[in-house]
């Protein structure tokens, strides 16, 4: 496998991927890639794009203005383009994936990726 380049690069995840390819591993597991990210998307009554991760930080008046001024001047299409840009991503590498004989697996339950083929996590190592 090349290189030279990689589908864009949307979170760490994307890369992180290309590389375990590139390293030669014919068989990658996701696990942790949720990516539930439109679930905690809203606009308020004020036109602010919101998005809260409640798994990765806490819920408290500090997030809430953190998140409000990261998200200023943002709107809603911005976001979900940057959420398209990933997804397309992640269906780029499965195809990728599939030319170089590289098998992917999501073992995350509830994970919004559905470039890749599902698995139970309890199976993994189990047949490998």
């Amino acid at each position: 496998m090349g290189g030279l380049g990689m589908p864009r690069p949307r979170n760490v995840l994307i890369p992180a991927i290309m590389m375990g390819m590139r390293a030669g591993y014919k068989k990658i597991y996701l696990v942790g890639a949720d990516h539930t990210w439109s679930q905690s998307l809203w606009v308020d009554d004020k036109n602010r794009v919101v998005s809260v991760q409640p798994h990765f930080y806490k819920d408290n008046k500090e997030e809430e203005d953190r998140v409000a001024a990261e998200y200023a001047g943002y709107h809603l299409h911005d976001i979900l383009n940057s959420l398209t840009i990933a997804f397309r991503s992640y269906h780029a590498i499965a195809d990728l994936a599939r030319r170089e004989g590289v098998e992917i697996l999501n073992a995350t339950p509830g994970s919004f990726i559905d470039a890749f083929p599902r698995c139970d996590y309890s199976s993994i190592g189990s047949a490998d």
